[in-house]
């Protein structure tokens, strides 16, 4: 007669665990999920500056002009600033007013070099653009400061062909402190230092948002015409400076600068 063995099991000791549901995937580990976030985030941030790289420093072609009336959109709008320079350089009786309205209106040929080139030219019209632009911060900055080092403004020049947007932000950094403070003493400014910033601040906009829609034909022909609205609402501020202007070129003593 064999031995009788009497093997009491209790449910689920000793036997393999399973999920509740068949197929249904097991929860990640907090530090694998924690993982995951960091690895997306890694990868957003990398794709936010890589757009924010190719804003900074020119390179490739750029991402407009990809249909003919676009292409004709921008060489029209940038025939905007060519007209801003002209009356510029008519309106201003300084040497260095005269000197930022042609390099506004080289700013416009710079443009117009850009959206009208294709194949190999086309690169090196984009950073012909970017360094007319450069350059007309660098002028704009003399005629708003007469008394700026000349090194300084040299030394800008210099920089221009390797960090041009740079140069670009530093001296518009630079004149919207100036325009703020005119209008925060003299009220006949502060409506004009409001459109001015408006226009400005909705350019940026539109220049920020290219990168990430190029293939929106009404962004850079909007950015054109904001960013020359911003530019030609500087010439209030240019006008007062010229008004108190003696004929040695420094700024009148009787009326202390801003």
């Amino acid at each position: 007669m064999a031995p009788f063995h009497y093997d009491f099991k209790f449910p689920g000791l000793g036997q393999p665990k399973q999920d509740a549901l068949v197929g249904q995937p097991k929860a990640q580990p907090k530090w694998k999920l924690s993982t995951l976030r960091a690895e997306s985030l890694s990868s957003a941030a990398k794709s936010s500056a890589s757009c924010l790289l190719s804003q900074l420093r020119p390179q490739g072609v750029g991402t407009c002009d990809h249909t003919s009336l676009e292409r004709i959109a921008n060489l029209v709008t940038s025939f905007l600033y060519v007209g801003i320079g002209i009356k510029t350089i008519q309106s201003c009786k300084s040497r260095e007013g005269k000197m930022y309205g042609a390099s506004v209106c080289g700013a416009g040929c710079g443009s117009l070099a850009f959206h009208s080139t294709s194949g190999k030219w086309r690169e090196f019209g984009r950073r012909l653009d970017y360094w007319a632009i450069g350059l007309s911060t660098v002028c704009l900055q003399r005629e708003l400061d007469p008394n700026l080092p000349k090194w300084v403004s040299g030394a800008s020049v210099a920089a221009i062909p390797f960090r041009p947007f740079i140069v670009s932000a530093g001296n518009t950094a630079a004149l919207e402190g100036r325009y703020a403070l005119r209008a925060k003493r003299d009220p006949r400014f502060r409506r004009k230092f409001v459109d001015h910033v408006t226009c400005g601040a909705a350019g940026m906009v539109c220049f920020y948002l290219e990168e990430h829609y190029p293939d929106n034909p009404c962004i850079h022909p909007a950015w054109h015409v904001l960013a020359a609205l911003s530019v030609q609402s500087i010439r209030p501020l240019i006008q007062d400076i010229e008004d108190r202007r003696s004929p040695t070129g420094a700024l009148s003593s009787h009326k202390p600068d801003f």
